[in-house]
């Protein structure tokens, strides 16, 4: 396949504007909406929440690694000291 039938298959599908109002007609539309999108993501608080929720689980593993390593380790050492007393 040439390079120009390429291009003329991707122009074919894009859609024709015939008049610069109807340009600036799409842009206020979508300009507004985006406006709509962006005022609702700022006023939005429940990912503010999941965010929280999220930030405590990983503070309560973090916790929870760091009590098993430690525990593991002084489990470790008993269990050494009880195998070389048996020997």
């Amino acid at each position: 396949m040439s390079r120009f039938t390429y291009l003329q298959r991707i122009s074919a599908n894009l859609p024709v504007l015939r008049y610069p109002l109807e340009a600036r007609r799409d842009f206020r539309i979508r300009s507004k909406s985006m406006k709509n999108l962006l005022s609702r993501f700022s006023q939005d608080q429940s990912g503010a929440t999941a965010i929280e929720y999220g930030l405590i689980a990983g503070l309560i593993s973090v916790v929870i690694i760091a009590t098993i390593t430690t525990v593991g380790t002084k489990l470790s050492a008993k269990f050494n000291a009880i195998a070389n007393n048996l020997t």
